[in-house]
């Protein structure tokens, strides 16, 4: 990552920039809940499409910027224990 490249999640699917933010490409559509990214790619949590339910249904990750997704897991969990270290 850099500071021309970047993702954001949005309620109706995850965005991709790579010219700072000036511009914006949807990668996935539907509703996600987080993204992470570094230099080995992207991560995305997705989820029901429940608004009162915050299970989390899979984690998909993308080495090409967004072009193409691999399922890395494939199941349920509660969103809160979900977290990230620094």
């Amino acid at each position: 990552m850099d500071a021309s490249h970047g993702w954001a999640v949005a309620w109706d699917g995850v965005w991709f920039t790579a010219d700072g933010g000036r511009t914006w490409e949807e990668k996935l559509k539907g509703r996600y809940w987080a993204v992470y990214a570094d230099n080995n790619g992207v991560w995305v949590a997705g989820r029901t499409e429940y608004l009162t339910e915050e299970l989390l249904k899979g984690i998909f990750h993308s080495e090409d910027h967004g072009e193409s997704w691999t399922l890395e897991w494939d199941g349920t969990a509660w969103l809160s224990y979900i977290g990230y270290n620094e």
